[in-house]
């Protein structure tokens, strides 16, 4: 992954009882986030190194704040600039078939 890019997911699981069965419905979404250039890194330089709770927490707070239109709606989409190229996107999706 590129020290401009990181990954967001969330998987939710529900579940409910209809005539006592109980029935689970898991929703999973992630999305695949590049910081331009031009605004600086967040995480390491070397793929090898882990980022630390700070720089990862740095990028869900710039996340939240930039990455976004129609924050804090269920309809929000990712803005175009954002999106990561085809390289980190692979490998993004790669970790997100994992969860």
């Amino acid at each position: 992954m590129s020290k401009y890019a990181g990954i967001i997911a969330l998987k939710r699981i529900r579940c409910l009882e209809t005539q006592g069965v109980n029935r689970c419905t898991v929703f999973k979404t992630g999305y695949c986030i590049r910081r331009p250039t031009s605004e600086g890194q967040f995480f390491p330089a070397e793929p090898h190194i882990p980022s630390t709770k700070e720089q990862d927490s740095a990028f869900a707070t710039w996340v939240a704040a930039n990455a976004f239109n129609n924050k804090r709606k269920h309809w929000a989409t990712l803005k175009p600039q954002y999106k990561c190229f085809d390289s980190d996107q692979a490998i993004a999706d790669a970790w997100l078939r994992m969860l």
